[in-house]
């Protein structure tokens, strides 16, 4: 599970550095896109089971299950391009 972690980290790490190209957006609007696309791209997940012998109350048992939430990028990228945006290694709007 750690090395799962690590790649959505990798992964979240190098969308961050992404630069982006648009016809009009200025830094402050495509900061504005790239909030509201990451808070709709986001999804919940859990890893493993409850315990049958877990009793309420019980948020550390061994077998309880765990979960956060993670970004799908493939909708993330589905997203900025419906805004307007493009890949763009020499773009001038990154972050």
């Amino acid at each position: 599970m750690r090395a799962l972690g690590g790649f959505y980290a990798m992964q979240s790490a190098e969308m961050q550095t992404m630069r982006y190209s648009h016809r009009t957006a200025d830094q402050e609007q495509f900061s504005r896109d790239k909030y509201a696309c990451l808070q709709e791209t986001q999804q919940p997940y859990s890893v493993g089971g409850v315990s049958g012998f877990a009793g309420a109350g019980s948020a550390n048992v061994v077998g309880a299950s765990r979960g956060g939430v993670r970004t799908d990028w493939d909708l993330f990228t589905a997203c900025m391009h419906a805004r307007g945006y493009r890949e763009d290694s020499r773009g001038r709007l990154a972050g």
